[in-house]
């Protein structure tokens, strides 16, 4: 089974990701919203099979990577 250690703030920040790229999706950005489209793309990102696996770090960058492109789109990105 897989092994859950991470901590609350990490399911925010999956949260967080997740958002941006819903938004990114209604946008057009992005052709899938979904769990696994975003995944695939956190694969691409970091090199880990699953999100749960991301460092603190990874997921930082993953999130900030997501806000760029959403700034590039003209998406707008809520803060906080």
């Amino acid at each position: 089974a897989l092994q859950r250690n991470v901590d609350d703030s990490q399911d925010e920040r999956w949260g967080k990701a997740r958002a941006l790229w819903h938004a990114l999706a209604q946008a057009g950005q992005v052709h899938t919203d979904t769990d696994a489209a975003l995944m695939a793309y956190v694969r691409r990102q970091a090199k880990v099979d699953h999100w749960l696996f991301l460092t603190t770090f990874q997921m930082n960058s993953v999130i900030e990577a997501l806000k760029r492109w959403c700034r590039r789109a003209g998406v707008e990105v809520a803060h906080g």
